[in-house]
């Protein structure tokens, strides 16, 4: 039941015990009266905060992430971004390559929120691609009691000499 159908219950049933009341006059039934009206609107105004809060609750737990592959002088990173308010583990990174290779990463990396985290990658995920290889990222994470799995993004890693990572770039080559 909702806070309009209580009222409109609520309301000529005070009406009608009063009426009644002035048959009968007696001063506490309309105190008495006036009292439960006071009561009930605060616990109807209860009801509405409790439900205020379970949703705000709800959206504090929630966990955003975005996250990119980021390449310095060889080593490559996934720079993991919380742009939430609470903090989440992330857990494991997943790798496929075009080749339809794939490579899962235990991390175990916490991300605080409003910070940036970056996990490094090992390179065997470049391995054996001399020019450049596309590759597919998810991530596993934990939020408050909540794992969860983004989306995947692909990224093209452009090859230097002895199979050193180079550049990144977002989407695919194809080469």
């Amino acid at each position: 039941m909702n806070r309009k159908t209580l009222r409109r219950v609520a309301i000529p049933v005070a009406v009608i015990l009063c009426l009644a009341l002035w048959k009968w006059p007696e001063v506490q039934g309309v105190a008495t009266i006036l009292l439960l009206l006071v009561t009930f609107e605060y616990v109807l105004l209860t009801q509405e905060n409790i439900e205020l809060f379970r949703r705000q609750l709800a959206r504090q737990e929630k966990v955003y992430l975005d996250f990119e592959l980021v390449c310095r002088n060889g080593p490559l990173f996934v720079r993991v971004a919380n742009l939430g308010i609470s903090n989440f583990l992330v857990t494991k990174i997943c790798v496929r390559t075009q080749d339809i290779a794939k490579f899962e990463f235990s991390a175990h990396e916490v991300v605080q929120s409003g910070k940036i985290q970056e996990i490094s990658l090992r390179r065997e995920v470049c391995a054996d691609h001399p020019l450049s290889v596309d590759l597919e990222m998810t991530l596993e994470y934990v939020g408050l009691d909540v794992p969860g799995r983004t989306e995947p993004k692909c990224f093209n890693v452009g090859m230097a000499l002895d199979n050193i990572p180079n550049t990144v770039k977002k989407g695919l080559n194809g080469i």
